[in-house]
């Protein structure tokens, strides 16, 4: 199971952002299941930043 303050940092790694696969080697992670246990933690943007972080790729 992973602690608290760890699990805080990748849900703030992941609403800052960071680039996936730097994240989880820098998590010491080899499998996205790690990943998939915050997803429900993450915030989502409002639809309007949402779409234009959308348009930035």
């Amino acid at each position: 199971m992973m602690g608290r303050a760890r699990a805080t940092w990748l849900v703030d790694a992941v609403e800052a952002r960071m680039h996936l696969p730097t994240l989880m080697a820098a998590a010491g992670l080899t499998t996205l299941r790690s990943i998939d246990r915050i997803l429900p933690h993450v915030r989502n943007p409002p639809p309007d930043q949402a779409a234009a972080m959308l348009r930035e790729l």
